[in-house]
């Protein structure tokens, strides 16, 4: 089992997570039309991203 990370280690991990996010904003920023939508129609079809909006509106859902 693995040990659940100290709110230090947390935040460095979620810094290290929003500094590829900016990298990947980048990226789409810099890419011809084309190519955002080939990789917007990917990304909100993908397994992990339909996952993360299940796990949101259950979420949501608890809280109304």
């Amino acid at each position: 089992m693995t040990s659940v990370p100290s709110l230090s280690e947390l935040k460095k991990m979620v810094e290290a997570h929003m500094k590829n996010e900016l990298h990947i904003m980048n990226v789409i920023l810099n890419s011809d039309q084309k190519t955002v939508l080939e990789f917007q129609e990917w990304y909100i079809n993908h397994e992990y991203c339909k996952g993360i909006e299940e796990l949101r509106q259950i979420g949501k859902n608890g809280r109304d």
